[in-house]
């Protein structure tokens, strides 16, 4: 690149209908698009992504130029990988920014950057060859660097959990009374999550109403558990939503249960709208809290 206005960026991501990566990419892909139209980065930016219509119109929205590509297994893969060449040869970036391996492997080299996005424990096998890793917490930087990474090779850039404020939720919209104390917390319903925990506890405390947003594999295992706890009807299963700062602002504490989790959108979200958190001592929330000062682990 020859000065700071050439910065052409293609960012790529192959993930989940939801998830806290998706969500953030998202995010940043909106902030890049608003800082470009008050003039505050000279960076122009392009989107490729697996096919998601809901992701495509959140990115529209936001003014990004965005491309879906079928992505996934098989001949429309292949196709996929194609037409992405394409892309790359009719774009031209400086730098193309993949997030997770199932994107990071569809890179091929070329005459710009290689970087990517980092955001969790994984082998390091599909970024070979790349040019810089960006973690988003020092003990992921001390993961990579351990794998045999050089020191320049890999950056510290955490997440950014602004998120734009909204009224509080009408609680009576969730069957919940003004009275209750209001335990939010959301995520991929997956092992790791520890939401299982969480049920346990609400078990536990009297009067308290749990607001649960996320879906996955364990949806009807956790129901299932609440009604053993007799507690279903003090649970509420919303979903993903998109209206977080309202039930943040709605809820008396944010609750992150992960018996693992790198980072922790979640907690630097609720910070955003002034929410308490509660926290297990996972490694991203051990890093970002803390105890009995920013919240409690």
């Amino acid at each position: 690149m020859s000065n700071k206005s050439d910065i052409r960026l293609l960012q790529v991501i192959v993930g989940e209908p939801q998830g806290g990566a998706e969500r953030f990419f998202v995010k940043l892909a909106g902030a890049f698009s608003a800082a470009s139209k008050i003039g505050k980065t000279n960076i122009t930016q392009k989107l490729v992504i697996a096919r998601d219509e809901a992701r495509n119109n959140d990115l529209k929205s936001l003014g990004c130029d965005v491309t879906q590509l079928d992505f996934g297994s098989g001949p429309a893969d292949w196709m996929a990988r194609i037409k992405f060449r394409q892309i790359l040869r009719q774009y031209q970036p400086t730098i193309v920014m993949a997030w997770m391996s199932r994107a990071a492997r569809r890179v091929p080299k070329g005459n710009y950057i290689r970087m990517a996005r980092f955001g969790g424990y994984y082998p390091l096998r599909h970024y070979k060859g790349f040019d810089h890793i960006i973690c988003n917490t020092p003990d992921l930087v001390r993961h990579v660097r351990d794998s045999g990474w050089s020191q320049n090779s890999v950056q510290l850039i955490s997440n950014f959990g602004e998120l734009e404020s909204q009224p509080a939720l009408d609680r009576a919209s969730l069957n919940t009374s003004p009275e209750d104390f209001v335990i939010y917390a959301a995520g991929r319903f997956h092992p790791m999550k520890g939401f299982d925990t969480l049920l346990d506890a609400v078990a536990l405390v009297p009067k308290s109403v749990l607001w649960l947003a996320g879906s996955g594999e364990l949806e009807q295992d956790l129901r299932e558990q609440a009604a053993r706890l007799g507690i279903e009807d003090r649970v509420r299963f919303l979903g993903w939503r998109d209206d977080q700062a309202a039930l943040y602002a709605a809820c008396d504490v944010c609750v992150v249960p992960s018996r693992h989790e790198p980072l922790s959108n979640v907690v630097v979200e609720a910070w955003s709208q002034k929410t308490p958190v509660i926290a297990i001592a996972a490694e991203g929330p051990s890093w970002l809290l803390s105890d009995e000062k920013s919240g409690i682990l």
